[in-house]
């Protein structure tokens, strides 16, 4: 079998750590979407270099990737909303049961921009500098912030934490409240430790200004919610 040559080296005593290189190994296979796009764009050498190149009119000319995945999960969310009321679904109630399974998928997804390279971090002289070798988009030879891995980790712990509450809290939407708080505030911190190309609005990035308005509206479900139950349970008493 071929070994799989990672394409970037990790500073210190984890440069040996058979778990992370397993972990990698695993995370991998998500750069797939990417490598697709670079073969049917022409524009960089894919990270599986074995993908066959795909004809132009596949995609549209003027398609480009997106800057940031949050206008992607915004758009994902008001979907969810519409087919609810279409099926007159009470949509905070399968939305709080979805909300912790869209945690850990970006949880896998950060390791997938890990191994590609995109979304990194800032240069760093610090013992968990991240110097890639062969990105396409990260700065090569450069020991930089594992942005993608800090992303990573707190996703998994906002889904252990959304589980948790999941099992406890009654207040339907309060879990869903939850995950656009949590979410808002790590994103917000995390860019500013990126140094990625992704659009800037005034001082802030897309991605911190996008988050303002989530938290916001986390903020407002989370109170509207526990109102909502509160006003329930003095009707029932």
């Amino acid at each position: 079998m071929q070994n799989i040559q990672l394409p970037f080296s990790v500073s210190g005593s984890l440069t040996e750590s058979f778990i992370a290189k397993c972990l990698c190994v695993l995370a991998y296979l998500h750069t797939v979407p990417i490598a697709a796009w670079q073969c049917l764009h022409n524009k960089k050498r894919p990270v599986f270099p074995n993908i066959p190149n795909v004809p132009k009119w596949i995609l549209p000319k003027k398609t480009k990737p997106p800057n940031s995945a949050l206008p992607l999960l915004i758009a994902g969310f008001l979907t969810a909303i519409v087919y609810c009321r279409i099926k007159k679904l009470y949509f905070l109630e399968y939305f709080d049961l979805a909300v912790a399974s869209i945690s850990m998928a970006q949880g896998f997804g950060r390791i997938g921009c890990f191994l590609a390279g995109c979304c990194y971090g800032r240069e760093t002289n610090a013992w968990y500098g991240i110097t890639f070798h062969n990105s396409p988009f990260a700065p090569n030879e450069v020991a930089l912030i594992p942005t993608q891995l800090i992303s990573s980790v707190a996703d998994f712990a906002h889904f252990f934490i959304l589980i948790f509450l999941a099992k406890r809290v009654k207040h339907k939407g309060v879990v869903t409240a939850m995950y656009l708080i949590f979410y808002s505030v790590g994103r917000f911190l995390i860019e500013m430790l990126r140094n990625d190309p992704r659009g800037t609005i005034s001082v802030m990035s897309t991605s911190q200004f996008i988050s303002i308005f989530t938290l916001v509206a986390g903020i407002f479900m989370f109170v509207f919610c526990r109102r909502k139950r509160q006003g329930e349970e003095k009707q029932e008493a």
